[in-house]
């Protein structure tokens, strides 16, 4: 630093400072990420992206328009929200309400927001995404389900960018603005999601939407221009690499990928990718097998031998993405199909039954299946069988032979 000393005749009067004055310190740029969330039943929208106050309050600064950099920046442009990964169904109004500031006539035009809106999933609502009041963000990788308008854009937002969108059960898909010919719009019979009607949004077998994401688009060139002489880097829209359940997106060996979709090819449209191929596995918690204060007798997985212990019921955990069958991080069960008629208890090989030898109840926060005795306890000196369906069976009684 410079140390400036001023000297003179007497008469006049000096005051020195060692402060610092005006100085160009570097403010570093976050980002705000709206990622990961189920947003059900909500009044209006499930998200509402929208500019604050012009003004700032009492002697605050207010709001000032873009900077004026080495190269103009006349689209105003500046980087916005992430919405990312979200399941947003039933909303009253929509989905998504991506807004920017109206900028009346006679006033300061203000910032226009660039968000990217990608791989989220809207089911029900009037409209899944409103884009309105100059905002300009890029739609990627959605899909919409049972919505009236999927995507609409008013005349202030017209340089909005689609990508990739999947539609099902729409009236309008878009209105305000051109779909682009990456869109898919399937019949209301194509294969989408395993059970909508039980809030089930795991994508289904053969659907359109697995494997067919965009990978990548690029970055807006209005600012690629405005970054590039400060030596800012271009920031292309990228699909995530994880969706909602934190699974990894990757193949399914059963679709046909559709060709030219980016550099990474095996990721699902929405919020869910199709990933999980393996099914949940049952563990015996209580009492434990193979437990560590050897209580059990019985060395095999998934037999437990108790000597003269009384048991006041029998507790089950369902666990998914566990090794070595499933190595990758798993959707987790359905809780709506855990249910008694799934679950068959026999005593020294004889059906016991359900509502009359024992209750099922069922634990969704910690996916604990817990049969209880009406006895109060599961007699001893007894074998019991739990066999547990992965889906629906059915039981044959034949009469008997003198009949």
């Amino acid at each position: 630093p410079y140390t400036v000393r001023i000297t003179g005749e007497g008469g006049f009067r000096l005051i020195e400072s060692d402060a610092k004055g005006d100085s160009n310190t570097p403010r570093d740029q976050g980002q705000l990420l709206i990622r990961g969330n189920r947003i059900s039943n909500s009044l209006e929208f499930g998200i509402v992206v929208d500019a604050g106050a012009r003004d700032g309050s009492g002697n605050a600064p207010h709001q000032g328009p873009v900077r004026v950099t080495r190269k103009l920046n006349p689209s105003r442009l500046v980087p916005g929200v992430v919405l990312q990964n979200n399941l947003i169904n039933r909303s009253g109004t929509g989905g998504i309400r991506m807004s920017g500031d109206p900028s009346a006539s006679g006033q300061q035009a203000a910032a226009v927001p660039f968000g990217r809106v990608v791989n989220n999933t809207i089911v029900g609502g009037t409209v899944g995404i409103q884009v309105d009041e100059n905002a300009s963000p890029t739609i990627l990788n959605n899909i919409f389900s049972r919505v009236d308008t999927g995507i609409q854009v008013d005349p202030t937002a017209a340089e909005t960018v689609l990508g990739g969108n999947l539609f099902q059960r729409t009236i309008t898909p878009a209105s305000g603005i051109a779909l682009s010919n990456t869109a898919i719009i399937l019949s209301d019979t194509d294969p989408l999601f395993v059970n909508a009607g039980t809030g089930n949004y795991y994508l289904a077998a053969g659907s359109r939407a697995i494997d067919s994401s965009i990978d990548s688009l690029e970055d807006r060139p209005a600012l690629v221009e405005v970054k590039s002489p400060m030596g800012i880097a271009p920031s292309p829209i990228e699909a995530p690499a994880q969706d909602l359940l934190g699974q990894l997106r990757v193949d399914d060996p059963t679709v046909s990928t559709p060709p030219g979709q980016g550099e990474v090819v095996f990721k699902d449209r929405g919020a869910i990718d199709r990933a999980d191929f393996n099914g949940p596995i049952a563990v015996l918690v209580d009492p434990r097998d193979n437990d560590a204060l050897g209580q059990d007798r019985d060395p095999r997985n998934t037999y437990v031998e108790l000597t003269n212990q009384v048991l006041s019921h029998f507790s089950i955990q369902l666990f998914d993405g566990a090794e070595p069958n499933d190595p990758r991080e798993g959707s987790g069960a359905d809780d709506n199909t855990v249910r008694g008629n799934r679950v068959s208890v026999f005593r020294d090989g004889e059906p016991l039954l359900q509502g009359i030898d024992y209750e099922f109840h069922y634990d969704a926060t910690n996916n604990i299946i817990r049969l209880t005795p009406l006895a109060g306890i599961w007699e001893i000196d007894h074998v019991y069988d739990i066999q547990l369906s992965n889906g629906q069976g059915l039981l044959l009684s034949a009469p008997p032979g003198n009949v």
